[in-house]
């Protein structure tokens, strides 16, 4: 499987890419800064 962090300080930004990606088979990390 694919690992993508995810960084930004909004957190529907965040989720919103979280979902994106995990449709196209990605591993999620998250940050907020």
């Amino acid at each position: 499987m694919k690992q993508c962090l995810v960084v930004d300080d909004s957190s529907v930004i965040r989720k919103v890419a979280r979902r994106i990606l995990e449709n196209l088979d990605f591993d999620i990390e998250e940050a907020e800064d």
